[in-house]
């Protein structure tokens, strides 16, 4: 079998059809649908359960609550497919052919992973596609010689769902999300990135991120959220050197970009959380250098003309502008679609 699309489900009755819909309509037949029930207590068990019933490509598996890592681990030990594709079951996919493609470049390159963009979703008439992979000069398919790049403009980023990944790299590198933790796929990306050899790009973009679910953690970046990211790096920065100077330097600008987001919203950690992580946030200042990436690139220039302390300010102050700009616009919908 060629793909196993796992698809973790927690209380996401309004989406989860449309979600199994975009999938089974793919004119591709050699996948599995894994859906993983994580102790769901609105009618996404029973929507699983039909679905289930309905097609012979889906496997159901109920769970208790435990997270969205224990679910995504649960699909891949369970899964029989040669790459496995991640799909949140309140997001969707857009077109028919995408097995299709995506099968289409495996056998073309024989990837370790094939690396795709999201497009963000408001509604019907809101959304759009950043397009970062139109930026990749070098695309040598070779991993190692082209991290740096694929990092700097955002196309390797702390997510699941946007690699398609074969199973043998993550069971034989025991590569699984961390349990009781927000923001896994930090830890998971960092570790993944030392055992890619090959990958490959789609130039196209076929996977819907959803904006508007207000349970989806993305919309509620909280006190634990901001702290996990915290242990992340704490514990991505503890871990032995790579064999590979380049993948060691990846490691540390993919961090970089993640501890610029712990930095842009510090202050909405709690008081005594700020008090206990502050030295070290200080101490990985270091982290802050040119190239790690295109946006990180303009908040080096500020922190080289004033100091951490202000650095830090302006981006607290630039998020609280940002966010409320984003929640105050009056001038008409978004449509931005780079093709």
């Amino acid at each position: 079998m060629r793909f196993s699309i796992i698809v973790p489900v927690y209380n996401v009755e309004e989406y989860l059809e449309e979600c199994l819909q975009s999938i089974i309509s793919q004119k591709f037949n050699d996948y599995e649908i894994i859906l993983v029930n994580d102790g769901s207590t609105d009618n996404s068990p029973e929507i699983c359960n039909n679905y289930n019933i309905k097609y012979d490509k889906i496997k159901y598996i109920s769970k208790s609550n435990e997270g969205l890592s224990s679910a995504r681990n649960e699909g891949v030990l369970n899964s029989k497919g040669e790459y496995i594709i991640f799909t949140d079951s309140d997001d969707f996919w857009k077109g028919e052919n995408v097995l299709f493609d995506l099968n289409e470049i495996i056998i073309r390159e024989r990837p370790d992973v094939v690396l795709h963009e999201e497009t963000r979703y408001f509604d019907a008439n809101d959304f759009f596609y950043d397009n970062n992979i139109r930026n990749i000069k070098a695309k040598s398919n070779d991993f190692k010689k082209d991290c740096l790049e694929l990092i700097y403009n955002e196309v390797f980023v702390a997510c699941a769902w946007d690699k398609i990944v074969k199973k043998e790299i993550l069971i034989k590198n025991n590569l699984f999300f961390p349990l009781n933790r927000n923001s896994e796929d930090i830890e998971w990306c960092v570790k993944l990135l030392g055992f890619l050899n090959r990958y490959s790009l789609l130039n196209y973009s076929f996977y819907y991120y959803r904006q508007s679910n207000s349970n989806s953690i993305t919309k509620n970046i909280n006190n634990k959220h901001l702290i996990d990211i915290y242990q992340m790096i704490k514990n991505c920065l503890k871990e032995p050197k790579m064999d590979n100077v380049l993948n060691n330097r990846a490691a540390e600008n993919f961090l970089t970009i993640n501890y610029v987001t712990l930095l842009m919203n510090f202050y909405k950690i709690s008081k005594k959380d700020r008090a206990y992580i502050k030295y070290e946030i200080f101490e990985w200042r270091y982290l802050l250098r040119k190239g790690a990436s295109y946006r990180v690139d303009k908040i080096v220039k500020i922190y080289r003309v004033t100091n951490f302390n202000l650095t830090l300010f302006f981006l607290n102050l630039y998020r609280f502008i940002n966010n409320f700009v984003k929640k105050n616009v009056f001038l008409g919908k978004r449509i931005r679609i780079n093709k």
